[in-house]
């Protein structure tokens, strides 16, 4: 059976950062900071409770609630706040200060034109980021890089998932979501933990862009590595 469908990072995949993977760490310290400004908690308590809900989450999917459901639930509880307060900052935060972060990105001159080539050959495209961000800021990462306005298949986000990467169950929710099927899919994206582990155990293909990982993997190693994603279309081709 061919190749349907192919899901993409977005993230040092499909838009670079300045920083590099430290642009992860630069989200969970702006956020911190928006909370600290709103709410006169401790900067470290804080980050620690973020960490601790975000990881419990990754680890043990919510199932009967989403992401960001589970997510203010988790972070209300520990911080000691309501729920409703939670829910208003982190929505103020997505509104305005989120785009803070836009000076570190930068658009990947190839991303879009792959994107277009392999919808071109009649292919869904799904954004398999890690769904730990608001809609809105996957959407605001989106136009930064130039990938807006394409007919996806799905955009991951907190708001609608109830898994997060690297657990089968988010990779499990994504095909549903784009009416395929594991062996019909494949997986493109820059980190071995999170972008070929899951996959691999529902029976994706992967395919990794060797840009920050080195070539010593846990175990195993994903079905293809590229040096860059303007091989992808070729590659894609070749499995139809």
């Amino acid at each position: 059976m061919g190749v349907k469908c192919v899901l993409f990072d977005l993230d040092l995949t499909l838009i670079d950062s300045k920083i590099g993977r430290k642009i992860r760490d630069a989200i969970l310290e702006s956020y911190v900071r928006h909370l600290h400004r709103r709410t006169g908690l401790d900067v470290d308590k804080i980050a620690k409770a973020c960490l601790k809900v975000t990881y419990g989450l990754k680890e043990k999917p919510p199932r009967d609630s989403t992401i960001y459901e589970a997510y203010l639930d988790g972070l209300s509880s520990i911080l000691r706040l309501r729920r409703e307060e939670v829910d208003s900052l982190t929505k103020e935060y997505y509104g305005y200060a989120f785009d803070e972060l836009r000076d570190y990105y930068t658009p990947i001159e190839n991303s879009r034109r792959v994107l277009e080539e392999i919808m071109g050959i009649g292919l869904k495209v799904g954004i398999a980021t890690d769904p730990i961000i608001k809609k809105i800021g996957v959407l605001k990462r989106l136009e930064w890089g130039n990938l807006s306005g394409l007919p996806y298949c799905f955009v991951s986000n907190a708001d609608e998932c109830h898994a997060a990467k690297p657990h089968p169950m988010f990779y499990r929710e994504v095909l549903g979501k784009c009416g395929v099927r594991a062996e019909e899919t494949v997986m493109v994206g820059d980190s071995y933990e999170n972008d070929v582990v899951g996959a691999r155990k529902v029976g994706i293909k992967t395919v990794m862009i060797l840009k920050y990982e080195s070539m010593e993997f846990n175990a195993g190693l994903p079905d293809f590595l590229v040096s860059d994603i303007f091989e992808i279309p070729d590659l894609v081709r070749s499995l139809l």
